[in-house]
């Protein structure tokens, strides 16, 4: 059996089920509704390859993706959103916090593609994104 990164998802539950049925093929998929237990699942993942929040989650999107980079800046930040401060977004996107930002509702290649944009190259060529 191969061995699969895992991907940390914060949400909401219908959300949390499309990205894992996008991802769970590829990658082991913990998707949490909140910031802070996909926080602590981030402390104790040892083979974690990313890190995807909606920005409306309880609290801050946002918080959670710059908390996360604090605790492992080698993990890839996903921002999902729907609508939101541009303000906030952009100033994410201009510090690093946010590395890639994919709008709701999720098309599958988008955030395949925002996934897998830092996977090795080998890794990468055995991911479909049709």
């Amino acid at each position: 059996m191969s061995h699969r990164k895992s991907i940390i998802c914060c949400g909401e539950e219908n959300v949390l089920r499309h990205i894992s049925r996008i991802l769970g093929g590829q990658f082991i998929v913990h998707g949490l509704r909140t910031p802070a237990q996909a926080l602590a699942r981030l402390q104790k993942e040892a083979d974690c390859h990313a890190f995807v929040t909606d920005q409306a989650v309880a609290g801050s999107g946002l918080g959670a993706l710059k908390a996360a980079r604090e605790l492992r800046p080698d993990v890839r930040r996903v921002m999902l959103t729907e609508y939101g401060d541009l303000t906030s977004i952009i100033g994410g996107l201009h510090s690093g916090i946010i590395q890639h930002l994919v709008q709701l509702p999720i098309r599958d290649v988008e955030l395949l593609a925002a996934v897998c944009t830092v996977l090795p190259q080998s890794a990468a060529a055995n991911h479909s994104f049709a």
